[in-house]
């Protein structure tokens, strides 16, 4: 990103924004040397360190609200990695259609007797 040293010939993104480590060092206090670890903590920050740093927690949010809106976020896949997903349901003279999407988008039929509860047959 530039040079670093000497000082006056820093390019403008590698300047500190503001500087805190009169008070929130790092290199002094445990506290924030354990937050630099967790997440990237520093008391003097740069343009760059800032832009990437909200930018990464802008899409990892959006990721987050992708799969909760899908209803991926805490689903689990079942042995063989399948999951699936129940669409759809049709009755019709005792027996039940009930058609599910697997992962790769394929939709599964399953034709159960309600009598019973035993398939019939799938597709």
């Amino acid at each position: 990103f530039g040079t670093w040293k000497p000082k006056s010939e820093r390019p403008w993104q590698n300047e500190p924004l503001w500087d805190i480590s009169g008070c929130c060092s790092h290199k002094t206090n445990d506290f924030f040397a354990l937050m630099r670890a967790l997440v990237g903590y520093t008391s003097t920050p740069t343009f760059m360190e800032m832009f990437f740093y909200i930018t990464y927690w802008i899409l990892m949010l959006a990721v987050f609200y992708y799969r909760y809106s899908n209803g991926t976020l805490t689903e689990k896949p079942e042995k063989g990695g399948r999951v699936e997903t129940t669409s759809k349901v049709w009755a019709k003279d005792g027996e039940v259609d009930v058609a599910t999407l697997s992962p790769d988008g394929k939709e599964l039929h399953v034709i159960m007797d309600t009598a019973t509860g035993e398939e019939i047959g799938a597709q």
